[in-house]
């Protein structure tokens, strides 16, 4: 009996192969590419009725006092964590460019740390 319809055929040795032993199979599968674009055309449909103008979802428009009250500490984290991001790249930053090596300048000496401060 031979392979279904929807398995692969079992390599029988007999397909063109070069030096390297890579076979010389056609890279572009057209039913490949069919598939991918049903699947794009499929998500951008759903993402098109997704957003319609009567369908509003929004994580800052509140329907009640619960809601209210979860955006309102959305708010406080989001304006924490800004707060800390920015602090931190800005101490990065300054790292970068207070630290960066110099023309002319070797290897920094190596150390094994700051020993009073680890300990604090």
């Amino acid at each position: 009996m031979g392979p279904l319809p929807f398995r692969r055929a079992a390599s029988s040795g007999l397909e063109p192969v070069d030096n390297q032993g890579a076979s010389h199979r056609n890279p572009k599968n057209p039913m490949k590419r069919k598939n991918l674009l049903l699947l794009g055309l499929t998500l951008g449909l759903f993402l098109l009725v997704a957003c319609a103008p009567d369908a509003r979802q929004s994580t800052f428009g509140t329907a009640g006092p619960v809601a209210e009250k979860q955006a309102l500490l959305f708010n406080v984290v989001l304006w924490a964590m800004v707060v800390v991001f920015v602090l931190v790249e800005g101490i990065l930053v300054y790292a970068i460019v207070r630290f960066r090596r110099r023309p002319g300048q070797g290897l920094p000496n190596q150390t094994h740390g700051n020993t009073p401060l680890e300990i604090l």
